[in-house]
């Protein structure tokens, strides 16, 4: 495993963060392995950080479908025929497909944490420049700002979750729910 990852150790599980911070370190070592206020706090930083990524999967995939149903409002503000306005639509999954490649690079070289929080920015930034286009072009413009930024958190946002709950297997919990209650059953 790389060597800057941070890693908690409670009992047998571990939570590893890319790019975490001395300060959250100091904070988590302070805090007593035994203590359930410790699992609590892990558990609660986990479910906060699957939250904040599945808000910002969802707006990525929600502005790739929602502007196909504002496409002939844009098209009549905007005033230009079909030929042009199709790179409303076309730019940002072009963006999207150039960037996610390079998502992988950028995170191995800057820290996951840091690039995947980059990318929402970046896509933030095209949507609010979207928001305010006053002209076609400068809307196209902002159109593949939003690619590139999504096209870099879209597939660090799994990699991020992998990472996060990467001491969580299904065939324990699946165990834990079914073969277990039947031992005790039994006895």
């Amino acid at each position: 495993m790389p060597t800057d990852f941070f890693s908690t150790e409670i009992g047998n599980s571990n939570c590893h963060i890319q790019g975490e911070s001395s300060a959250s370190r100091n904070q988590a070592t302070h805090l007593s392995a035994g203590s359930s206020g410790f699992v609590v706090a892990k558990l609660a930083y986990k479910w906060k950080v699957m939250l904040t990524i599945v808000f910002g999967i969802s707006m990525i995939v929600l502005d790739s479908t929602v502007v196909n149903v504002a496409f002939p409002t844009l098209r009549r503000e905007f005033d230009v025929g079909l030929d042009k306005a199709q790179w409303i639509i076309s730019i940002y999954v072009l963006a999207l497909g150039i960037a996610t490649p390079l998502a992988g690079v950028l995170a191995d070289r800057f820290k996951l944490k840091r690039v995947y929080i980059l990318g929402l920015c970046i896509f933030l930034l095209g949507s609010l420049v979207s928001g305010f286009a006053p002209s076609f072009w400068l809307l196209v413009g902002a159109r593949a700002l939003q690619g590139i930024g999504g096209g870099i958190a879209l597939p660090l946002s799994t990699v991020m979750l992998f990472t996060i709950f990467e001491d969580e297997k299904p065939q324990d919990r699946i165990e834990e729910k079914t073969i277990e209650p039947a031992k005790r059953a039994e006895a």
